[in-house]
């Protein structure tokens, strides 16, 4: 113990060099105490912390202490330990502790420290050289032995400084410039590195480094030195006059630019504009403020001050001037503006009328006179060219002189005046109108021209005048009333020999006939007609004449009867000829010349007797329809003919016709029998005969031979159905004899082909003579008897292949076999042959002999024999007996009855737990005797510990290995089960066997320790801990067995937790206690260790961790703000930026660590402005403070924010306060808008149309509400527009047309355009095609987007359009009774001028006066001193002047012309006829005035094409009805007609018949519906009858019953005397029904009915009766008659009261008070009844009525005693009947009147519509008179 102390006392005062003391690293001491037996005491070295413990290690033997590691000066430099002693006796003894003291001493290892950083100033750029900036200082960091430091630089921007290397002091060394462009480069900020060197003293050896950097920032601040400088002193520029405001000029070389060089605000400065220093503000600076540097723009601010005329150059001056400073430094440069002149002045012409006059024969080339205008411009624009338009390219003008030539043929005749519009177009394309009027002087260049191509006229031969007066017309178009236009008239030529016949009126043209004319002395070529030549000649010079020619028909009367050529005839023709067979054409001629006098028609009088008929037209005689001639019966025929022509009177003659009837063969030959049957074999022979059919003929010398009919054969088989009998042969299997008609077998006959054969046999007379051929038909129906000739056929072929699996039962059915035979009641069996047996011979199979089923009779084994081949034979009961034979293959099929067996194999595997996948553990093996599927062995592995998939087997090899890494620590054994399984299809009846095995994961030391997690927290400690205080504890698991799992820890080097080389904390081994190992004063904040924690394994495992030690702080500094500036806190910011941008990161710093120094910023609560709380945010984490809203420079331009840093001092918090000052820097946030309150929607603007020069209109009208110039510059973009490619808009805002192209204000009257205003000028937009608006937006316009300008772009109109007349044959009609003084017509209602009212309709006026036609209207009028009868006002109104005599008749013409503003012109002809009111109608529309009169000129031309005539519309008016009250929804039109060769007014009447007739047609239907016309009706005069008239009226009634009683008496003495005379006045008027040749001849409706003695009496006439109707004559009228056959639909007997049917479907009529004739001829027959009676009408119809509708047939226009007959087709209908016998009997010829009861009418109706109904006709009875009476439809009874 004394030698103990001893030690200890030379030990603790002991100094160590860290340097020189034995060091062992590789020896670590974990404990604080070590036991040291030194004579039974214990020694004990205690330190303060873990690295005193870690530092030093004291022998528990000896008492020697040893360093354990490096020490380091600057962490300690010393070390105190109390050293303990205790023995080892009993008692143990323990000594007192001494204190052992290491002093470290201090070596050069630490390199310098600079102290006060960081190293940032500023400095004014003006600062002088040698000033001082700031000083930088340096500490050695070896403080035991400090040396002295020196500074220099090392790198950066330190050219213009130098520094002391002593003291740190950085001084200037060279000027400074803010504004040079390095400086503006780098932000005004030098950056340099500054060394700081330790200056070792002599023999000092140094251990580390000795020198330090740091970085020193110095800010260069701004002062204003720079004037603002222009890019140019001098400017020049230009622009054009007029242009509008805002429209900048165009600079002349570069443009302006104009910069400041200093910085911020002393760059601020504003552009004004002087002159002569003075402000001048006809322009504007853009921008007007500018910030560095700026492109400027000078826009105009006054354009009216823009006048080349006025002032041709403008010089101003451009200042810019700073502004926020106090020098207010400025620049001036010079702008020279030279104005550009542009065409604002039109030409203006020296007279606004020009008049000239010129001859209608001036040639071309001809001067007329000149024009001239004047233009106030300059130059191009200055310069005048001249244009004309108008005069239909008759003139032209020079362009330049403005003179005034004929250029096309003039005619004054078709324009006496022109009107002329010029104009004057300058360089610009301004352009100024004048009209010109062209007087064209007559001279005579026009012949007189007849009104008429040719003329025509009728005679009768021998008539001394013309059926109606023949008067041609001439005019001549030459100056009216002289000698150029008074026209004569003379006969130039006549046909030879007919020169004396013919004179005409020099004068009126009247044409008269001298000597009557003889048609049959005319030359035949001339067909009568005569043509004359006829000459109208003028008197002027030269006397002119023109020719026509008038065609004179000459009509023919009938003196010619028709003569047979020969008069007799005589024909031969066969017994047999049938009906139409012609006998012979008798021919007439008739040497009249015309028609209808030399046509003639053929009729067979008598002698035809029902055989033979004539065609009236041909005079072909034929074999009557249904006539059957017959030789025995009648041998000769003798036949009277008549020819009668169509004159008037008709002519006959007579010719007699002698028909002799020839013998012929004509019997046919007949079989006794029609059909028969017979039966053979199939297996008859070939030529066995099978049958005999014989036929006979009547007629001598037959010669008959027999046919089989091949084609007609027909083939059936067993079951009756027919067989195609050329495809199986069937045709030949039989012929026949042609001699005797014997059916024999030709061909091997087949039942099962054919069972029944029908075959026919044909029978024909070889000497047949007529008919020809004369043959007869049979039918023989032959059966084939069935005989055995085919054996049994196996279907659906002689072999059957089967599968059957082994596991079919016995009795199982395993073939049916089916076998066919054709052969007829066959019955087959079935056996089996070559079959094989099992071992005990028994057969595998059977048959059921009867069906053919195959059963199996032993149970099948595959295994044992897979497969079985045998024979069946199936034989049928035929004689003699027929069989065949099939193969049957058996292929026995596979069953699963086998289970797999596996082969013997072992229970239990080892694996270890790191073997890799796919480790074989062991193959598994089974077998299975089955085939295929059957039999093939699947693995699967099975059990609840494979469910982790640790392991699988391979299906097919049973190879068992390991799927995923094994871990035991996971799972040590596995306890499986192997499924071996058959592959059977169906899973159910898959047999499996199962196989168990063990298989246990030997370990392996695979798991490194895991660490545990601590918890929620992170450690902490405080910086006043003592040394060897726990901090926390760390824990680690380790999975492994044994040593592999026991684990220790220790601290890595990987630490930031050291002071040197010790660390702050140390770890135990064992239990991993981490704990403080040395003072953490000072040393607050974060500091991380790594734990290392390793196993005992072999190969040892292990796992490293990171663990955070918080030593935490007292707080006791306060926060100190460090960016911004504390002395210039001032920050930008752009408007508009979003909310949430950055304004300025804050920066604070407090000295203290962890949460003391953790600083947190705020906004104070307490500010100068509320608003800026709700401006801007502040985190109080990161400081950044962010705007919260958009800000609006416009709105707010500064912010005062006051903002606090805050410590998170504990137990008491310390902040700071700074005032940031916020700028809100301008941008452009205002885009261009259009101010919809100031500007007009839509935005109009004006373009002329046809203008050739490029036009333009300025759309430049948005504003910018931002504050900076450079933000308000706005482009404008055309994006939508309706016209594509028609304009082009320039950004300035200029909108022009494009090049080449016009616009027509006709086609385009106004167009819209969509324009955008943006501040954006680099973008190209296209324009989108807009759909036209008309009066609405477009589509791409959007009201609220005020970007967007709805331009609209009026065209202005030029007179490109002449007035032109809707027609250019103007028609009215006016009653004689008009007014003086009333305006009759305006003629501006006819004209369309497409151009506006500018240029509209200036003026109407007549080119001729009004001319009176005929002639003789002029004279009345002359007589009655009238000099014009209309005049025509400029304004277009036509008004009478005259009153007009009741008697007078004709129309008035003149030549009309309209001309607009602009002197263009068009003609017309107007025409006024003098009407009466029965030539007007009046057409009623079911519309109002208004619609009515938009359409009267189609109406009169839809009318006048659908007519043919000239429709004239007089006048419209609201309709008025019956009782006079007006009905506003209807209107009435005054129409009359004129024709259009005669010029005539068509009556009323005839013009509303003409209509009527059209009224069926498609077009006037159409017109009807198209205008919604509701009737055509008649008007009269509306003149109040006066008292005279009412008696009058009385008078004429009482006259007219007197009358009426007279005519009753008078009717019923002519009734009577009519039935008595009826019959003699027949025969003698059968001609008077003679047609007159109008019409088609070829159908029965102008046929004629005349008497005869036979019942066909002429071709198509089925009908013949011998009596006649007398035919009346009624003066006035022109009839047609009509003749409607009603006969029977069959011609067999009849009986009395019959009902007779008439069929609905034919034609219908309109029938009305008609008589009808009902005639019988029993034609010499002796049977009352054996011919039916016809009943005929003879219907008469006036012309005029033929289309009349039924509403029409109320007016008694007819004759009550005639049949009214309508219809669309002249075919008649028929009508059935039958005669009452008594009538038949006597042959009487009864006639008598025929009335139609009331009730029937209403079922016929007229137009074309159907019958409604059949009628049903009753005759009742006769009386003796002849009178028939009948019942219609059950009717009350009515005479016939």
């Amino acid at each position: 113990m004394r030698e103990f102390c001893q030690m200890l006392e030379i030990l603790m005062s002991t100094k160590i060099l860290h340097k020189q003391l034995p060091f062992s690293p590789q020896t670590l001491i974990e404990l604080v105490c070590i036991e040291l037996h030194l004579q039974s005491s214990l020694f004990c070295i205690q330190g303060a912390d873990d690295e005193y413990r870690s530092t030093f290690e004291i022998s528990s033997t000896n008492g020697q202490i040893f360093l354990k590691k490096k020490l380091d000066y600057e962490k300690h430099s010393f070390y105190i330990f109390k050293v303990g002693v205790k023995d080892r006796g009993e008692p143990v003894l323990v000594g007192k502790p001494a204190d052992f003291v290491v002093t470290v001493l201090d070596v050069q290892d630490t390199p310098p420290m600079f102290v006060n950083l960081p190293y940032n100033t500023e400095i004014k750029e003006t600062a002088t050289v040698g000033s001082s900036v700031l000083r930088v200082t340096g500490l050695d960091g070896d403080q035991g032995i400090p040396n002295e430091l020196s500074y220099r630089f090392v790198s950066g921007d330190s050219e213009n400084f130098e520094i002391d290397s002593t003291t740190g002091w950085i001084t200037v060394k060279a000027s400074l410039d803010r504004d040079s462009a390095s400086m503006a480069s780098n932000g005004g900020v030098y950056a340099m590195f500054v060394q700081a060197t330790e200056k070792d003293k002599p023999g000092q050896q140094n251990y580390g480094n000795t020198t330090a950097t740091a970085i020193v920032t110095i800010s260069v601040q701004d002062v204003n030195d720079n004037d603002p400088q222009f890019s140019q002193t001098h400017y020049t520029a230009q622009i054009h006059e007029n242009m509008q405001n805002g429209v900048p000029v165009t600079f002349l070389g570069d443009m302006m630019r104009v910069a400041d060089a200093d910085q911020g605000t002393n760059s601020h400065f504003a552009l004004t504009v002087e002159k002569d220093g003075q402000p001048f503000y006809d322009f504007t600076t853009l921008p007007e403020e500018v910030y560095t540097e700026s492109t400027v723009l000078i826009r105009v601010n006054n354009s009216e001050a823009l006048d080349y005329e006025k002032e041709k150059e403008i010089i101003f001056q451009i200042v810019a001037r700073e502004v926020d400073t106090a020098e207010r430094r400025s620049s001036t440069a010079t702008v020279t503006l030279s104005i550009l002149d542009m065409n604002d002045n039109a030409p203006n012409f020296t007279h606004s009328q020009y008049l000239f006059n010129v001859s209608e024969d001036a040639t071309v080339d001809v001067s007329i006179g000149d024009i001239f205008a004047v233009d106030d411009d300059t130059d191009s624009f200055a310069r005048v060219s001249y244009t004309i338009r108008g005069g239909n390219d008759k003139f032209r003008v020079d362009s330049l002189s403005g003179a005034l030539y004929v250029q096309g043929q003039l005619d004054r005749e078709t324009t006496s005046q022109y009107y002329l519009s010029a104009e004057a177009i300058d360089g610009g394309g301004l352009r100024s109108p004048a009209e010109i009027q062209i007087i064209v002087t007559d001279v005579n260049d026009n012949p007189p021209l007849f009104r008429r191509s040719d003329y025509e006229g009728v005679v009768r031969e021998k008539d001394a005048t013309f059926l109606r007066p023949i008067v041609v017309e001439a005019v001549d178009d030459d100056q009216p009333t002289t000698e150029n236009s008074i026209v004569h008239y003379r006969i130039d030529r006549t046909p030879v020999g007919l020169e004396s016949n013919f004179t005409i009126n020099a004068l009126t043209g009247e044409i008269s006939l001298e000597v009557p004319l003889d048609y049959e002395k005319l030359n035949p070529d001339l067909h009568g007609k005569i043509v004359l030549e006829v000459v109208a000649h003028d008197s002027g010079v030269p006397k002119l004449s023109s020719t026509v020619f008038v065609n004179i028909t000459v009509e023919d009367i009938n003196d010619f009867p028709p003569v047979f050529k020969p008069d007799t005839y005589i024909k031969h023709i066969m017994e047999n000829s049938p009906e139409g067979t012609s006998v012979l054409t008798v021919t007439a001629t008739d040497e009249d010349a015309t028609s209808p006098n030399n046509d003639f028609f053929y009729r067979i009088e008598s002698g035809a007797l029902d055989k033979f008929r004539i065609n009236f037209d041909t005079g072909e005689i034929t074999v009557e329809s249904g006539a059957k001639l017959d030789r025995e019966d009648k041998q000769e025929y003798h036949l009277r003919i008549s020819a009668t022509d169509r004159g008037n009177p008709p002519l006959t003659n007579f010719s007699d016709v002698t028909i002799i009837l020839d013998n012929i063969n004509d019997e046919l030959p007949r079989f006794l029998q029609s059909s028969d049957a017979v039966r053979i074999s199939e297996n008859a022979d070939v030529g066995q005969s099978v049958f005999s059919y014989v036929a006979t003929d009547t007629d001598e010398g037959s010669d008959l031979m027999y046919t089989l009919l091949k084609n007609l054969t027909k083939a059936f088989d067993n079951n009756g159905d027919e067989i195609d009998i050329s495809a199986t042969g069937v045709d030949n299997y039989f012929d026949v004899h042609a001699n005797n008609g014997t059916i024999f077998v030709s061909s091997k006959l087949d039942r099962e082909t054919a069972e029944r054969v029908v075959v026919k046999i044909l029978a024909e007379d070889l000497n047949a003579a007529d008919p020809r051929p004369q043959s007869a038909t049979a039918t023989l129906t032959v059966t084939l008897q069935d005989y055995n000739d085919n054996p049994p056929t196996f279907q659906p072929s002689d072999q059957f292949r089967v599968n059957v699996s082994e596991a079919e039962n016995i009795n199982s059915v395993i073939l049916r076999v089916m076998t066919t035979d054709p052969d007829k009641s066959q019955q087959v069996t079935y056996g089996l042959e070559r079959f094989t047996t099992d071992a005990t011979g028994v057969n595998y199979f059977s048959i059921v002999e009867a069906t053919g089923t195959v059963l199996l009779q032993q149970k099948l084994d595959r295994e044992n024999k897979s497969s079985h081949t045998f024979i069946i034979v199936a034989k049928d009961n035929g004689v003699p007996q027929q069989s065949s034979s099939a193969t049957v293959f058996i292929t026995v099929a596979d069953e699963n009855d086998n289970i797999p067996q596996f082969v013997a194999y072992p229970a239990t595997f080892r694996v270890p737990e790191n073997v890799s996948v796919g480790y074989e553990v062991h193959t598994m093996q089974a077998k299975d005797y089955d085939d295929g599927d059957f039999g093939a062995v699947v693995y699967s592995l099975e059990g609840a510990d494979n469910d982790d998939g640790n392991f699988q087997i391979d299906p097919v090899t049973g190879q068992l290995t390991v799927a995923k890494q094994l871990d035991r620590e996971t799972k040590g054994a596995y306890r499986l089960e192997v499924m071996a399984r058959d592959s059977d299809p169906d899973v159910v009846d898959q047999k499996s066997r199962r196989a168990a095995l063990t298989i246990f994961v030997t370990d392996v030391n695979d798991n490194a320790p895991q660490f545990l997690p601590l918890g929620p927290s992170s450690p902490t400690v405080a910086e006043i801990a003592d040394i060897g205080k726990s901090v926390f504890t760390v824990s680690a698991n380790d999975h492994d067995e044994g040593a592999n799992g026991q684990v220790e820890y220790r601290l890595t080097t990987d630490t930031n937790a050291t002071v040197g080389d010790s660390s702050l904390f140390s770890i135990e081994k064992s239990s991993g206690i981490v704990k403080v190992a040395q003072r953490l004063h000072a040393k607050a904040g974060f500091y991380y260790i790594t734990v290392l924690a390793s196993d005992k394994g072999a190969e040892s495992k292990s796992t490293t961790k990171q663990y955070v030690i918080d030593v935490y702080d007292v707080n006791d500094a306060f926060p100190v703000f460090v960016h911004p500036d504390p002395n210039n806190p001032v920050v930008q910011i752009l408007e508009d930026v979003p909310p949430g941008t950055l304004v300025i990161k804050l920066e604070a710093e407090d000295s203290d660590t962890g949460r003391n120094g953790l600083v947190e910023y705020s906004l104070d609560l307490q500010q100068e402005d509320p608003r800026t709380l709700q401006t801007f945010s502040l985190n109080s984490t990161s400081g950044e403070l962010t705007t919260k809203v958009a800000l609006d420079r416009e709105t707010v331009e500064n912010y005062k924010v006051v903002v606090k840093a805050t410590d998170n001092g504990i137990p008491t918090n310390f902040s700071k306060s700074l005032t940031l000052l916020v700028r809100v820097k301008d941008i452009n946030d205002e885009p261009p808008e259009f101010d919809r309150k100031t500007i007009a929607t839509p935005f109009e603007v004006k373009f002329k149309e046809n203008e050739t020069s490029q036009a333009c209109a300025n759309v430049s009208v948005a504003t910018d509400k931002d504050d900076n110039s450079e933000f308000t510059i706005i482009c404008y973009y055309l994006v939508g527009a309706e016209l594509q490619d028609m304009f082009q808009l320039d950004k300035s805002g200029s909108l022009c047309l494009k090049k080449d192209r016009v616009l027509d204000r006709e086609v385009t009257a106004f167009t819209n355009l969509v324009i955008r205003a943006s501040d954006d000028c680099n973008t190209d937009v296209t324009p989108s095609p807009l759909a036209p608006s008309f009066a609405e937006a477009p589509v791409l316009y959007d009201p609220s987007d005020t970007s967007l300008l709805w331009v609209r772009v009026n065209v202005t109109d030029v007179n490109d359009f002449r007035p032109v007349f809707v027609r250019h044959d103007l028609a009215l009609g006016i009653t004689r009774d008009v007014q003086v003084g009333k305006i009759l017509y305006n003629l501006r209602d006819e004209v369309i001028d497409y151009d506006t009212e500018t240029w509209g309709v200036s003026r109407f006026t007549n080119l001729t006066e009004f001319e009176a036609h005929p002639p003789r209207l002029a004279t009345e009028l002359a007589d009655m001193n009238v000099g014009s009868p209309f005049t025509l006002f400029p304004n277009g109104s036509v008004k009478v002047n005259t009153y007009f005599n009741a008697d007078m008749s004709g129309f008035f013409t003149v030549n009309v012309r309209v001309i607009d503003k602009g002197g263009l012109s068009d003609d017309a002809l107007l025409r006024i006829s003098l009407i009466s009111d029965n030539q007007r109608l009046k057409v009623v529309f079911r519309e109002g005035v208004a619609k009515v009169g938009t359409y009267r000129a189609e109406f009169s031309e839809r009318m006048s094409a659908v007519t043919g005539l000239r429709i004239v519309v007089d006048k419209v008016q609201t309709h008025e009805n019956e009782n006079n009250v007006a009905e506003n929804d209807k209107t009435d039109m005054f129409i009359h007609g004129e024709d259009l060769t005669t010029n005539e007014i068509i009556p009323a009447v005839r013009l509303l018949r003409i209509i009527d007739e059209l009224s069926a047609s498609t077009d006037m239907n159409i017109l009807l519906n198209d205008l919604n016309i509701v009737e055509f009706k008649e008007t009269s005069s509306s003149m109040e009858d006066n008292e005279m008239e009412k008696k009058l009226q009385m008078a004429l009634i009482l006259v007219s019953v007197i009358l009426g009683v007279l005519c009753i008496i008078l009717a019923v003495v002519l009734y009577f005397t009519y039935k008595r005379y009826s019959r003699k006045l027949k025969a003698a008027t059968a001609l008077a029904y003679v047609n007159s040749g109008i019409g088609p001849q070829e159908t029965d409706l102008y046929k004629v009915d005349i008497p005869g003695t036979n019942m066909h009496s002429y071709e198509k006439q089925t009908s013949l009766d011998e009596n006649a109707l007398t035919r009346q004559a009624f003066p006035g009228f022109d009839e047609q008659e009509v003749c409607m056959n009603i006969f029977p639909e069959d011609r067999g007997p009849r009986h009395p009261h019959h009902h007779h049917h008439l069929p609905h479907h034919h034609h219908p009529y309109i029938l009305n008070h008609g008589n009808a004739n009902y005639n019988n001829n029993n034609n010499n027959h002796s049977s009352p009844t054996s011919k039916p009676g016809y009943l005929k009408a003879v219907i008469t119809e006036h012309e005029t009525s033929k289309n009349l509708q039924a509403n029409d047939l109320a007016k008694d226009t007819l004759h009550d005693d005639k049949m009214m007959l309508s219809s669309s087709t002249p075919s008649p209908s028929p009508v059935t009947g039958s005669a009452n016998s008594s009538i038949a009997e006597r042959g009487l010829k009864a006639r008598g009147s025929f009335q139609l009861p009331d009730p029937i009418r209403p079922i016929v109706v007229g137009g074309g519509s159907a019958v409604s109904e059949d009628y049903d006709v009753d005759m009742e009875y006769e009386d003796d008179d002849g009178t028939v009476t009948c019942n219609v439809n059950g009717l009350p009874s009515t005479e016939i």
